[in-house]
């Protein structure tokens, strides 16, 4: 039987003193307050587990065999590895959870129409314009 954290879990593994887990820290706690409460993004600091294998949380046990390194962001099947920008984490994060915010809102990353492009299956570009059924 799967483990429904690793389908329906949404996590965010981090560590203090990395730089790339601060560019996550500088945005992630507000942009959670604008999900729905059952769709938001649980943050797990692994500090104390990397340096002293204390686990203070479950999941670190669960999700162990799948963290080489940090940031990382698992939301359902989906991985997330790394951060360069706040900007390029907010248009992930933005076109993959596009549906779960609390008041629906126009993408400002995919302007041109209001569902994410990136993980659409339907929408095709036909003749220069994008066409979504």
């Amino acid at each position: 039987m799967i483990n429904p954290n690793y389908t329906e879990g949404r996590f965010l593994f981090i560590v203090d003193d990395c730089p790339h887990c601060a560019v996550w820290k500088k945005f992630i706690r507000q942009f959670n307050m604008q999900l729905k409460p059952n769709k938001r993004i649980k943050i797990i600091d692994c500090t104390s587990y990397d340096m002293y294998d204390i686990c203070s949380d479950p999941v670190i046990k669960l999700y162990e065999d799948k963290l080489d390194g940090y940031p990382v962001l698992f939301i359902g099947d989906s991985r997330k590895d790394g951060a360069e920008s706040v900007e390029e984490c907010k248009a992930w994060l933005f076109t993959r959870l596009f549906n779960d915010f609390i008041f629906q809102q126009r993408n400002p990353y995919l302007p041109t129409i209001a569902k994410p492009l990136l993980f659409n299956k339907i929408c095709r570009w036909l003749r220069g314009r994008l066409i979504c059924e």
